[in-house]
């Protein structure tokens, strides 16, 4: 009963992976649009010798491990003290926390351009470090 739907899922990894074994000219003819004919590594040689493929990979596998320890630490602090704690506007706190989460994110980019200015950290890993954070904060916070 759920193969149709498990078809439905895997059947773009299945596209993406048999393009990324056809040659150029193979996918803009369209031929043999199921398998690839003759299977070809082009596609990964061009990837990884004529762009900055790998260093790219580096920075955001690094970004993301030094956001997300970030995010933990600070959230989990948070939310042990919003949780245990009892203190005067904890339930006022938790729920401007809640309501962050309705904010778009798009508000805060110029007030949070002009910090990171101010810090004089513009385009730096520092600068997605302390960014991502202030994104995924009250949504670690709240779970």
């Amino acid at each position: 009963m759920l193969t149709p739907l498990l078809v439905f899922v895997i059947f773009p990894f299945y596209w993406i992976i048999t393009t990324s074994l056809k040659t150029t000219s193979q996918i803009s003819e369209r031929r043999s649009i199921f398998w690839p004919e003759p299977a070809t590594t082009e596609q990964y040689t061009s990837l990884l010798r004529d762009t900055p493929f790998l260093t790219r990979l580096l920075n955001s596998v690094f970004v993301a491990a030094a956001s997300t320890l970030v995010s933990v630490a600070l959230a989990s602090l948070a939310a042990y003290a919003l949780s245990r704690l009892r203190f005067r506007g904890a339930g006022l706190l938790t729920t401007l926390l809640l309501i962050t989460y309705l904010l778009p994110g798009t508000l805060l980019f110029i007030p949070l351009y002009q910090t990171l200015t101010t810090m004089g950290v513009i385009n730096s890993h520092a600068a997605l470090i302390i960014t991502y954070p202030t994104f995924l904060l009250p949504f670690a916070t709240g779970c």
